[in-house]
């Protein structure tokens, strides 16, 4: 997690197939857990989906910015600072 010029730069793993939405934080990455299948998409839309529920933001400030096909990706977080974004990840209503 790091603060970039546009927003916050996070690096998480997709883990589709999930049976429970959730977010999990570790000092490598953010694992996001969805429901959905790893086609056409729907997992990038879920997760995205589940980490802005989970940083309470809209999707809409949210962007993949590289991974787009891969379960390891950079997303971008627009409108929230660095500390916020944190405190808001190890919370535990995440699960």
């Amino acid at each position: 997690m790091k603060q970039s010029k546009e927003g916050i730069l996070l690096n998480i793993r997709a883990h589709p197939g999930s049976s429970r939405k959730k977010v999990e934080t570790s000092s490598q990455r953010i694992d996001v857990y969805v429901n959905s299948p790893p086609e056409k998409g729907k997992a990038n839309k879920e997760a995205m989906n589940v980490l802005a529920n989970a940083l309470a933001i809209p999707v809409s400030s949210i962007e993949i910015v590289r991974g787009e096909k891969s379960r390891d990706k950079t997303v971008l977080i627009k409108g929230l600072d660095l500390e916020n974004a944190k405190s808001r990840l190890e919370s535990p209503d995440n699960e």
